[in-house]
């Protein structure tokens, strides 16, 4: 598995968010993480469902992970 298959479990990810199943959305930004442990969007995009879920404290381990990524 590879940077494709990241990429289309990050598009999975934002279909789901779109949907508002969260538990999906989250599932599939962690799979595309777990491929790719440097995807930055894939973080960031998990951090927004995880607010969504009122899971202030996730969200901002990603946000701080997005961060030092992007540094």
């Amino acid at each position: 598995m590879g940077q494709k298959q990241s990429i289309e479990l990050l598009i999975r990810g934002n279909t789901y968010y779109e949907h508002d199943d969260f538990d999906m959305a989250i599932y599939s930004y962690t799979e595309a993480i777990k491929i790719n442990p440097t995807f930055a969007l894939a973080y960031y995009y998990r951090a927004r469902a995880f607010i969504m879920k009122g899971d202030l404290e996730r969200a901002g381990r990603d946000y701080e992970r997005v961060i030092e990524l992007i540094l």
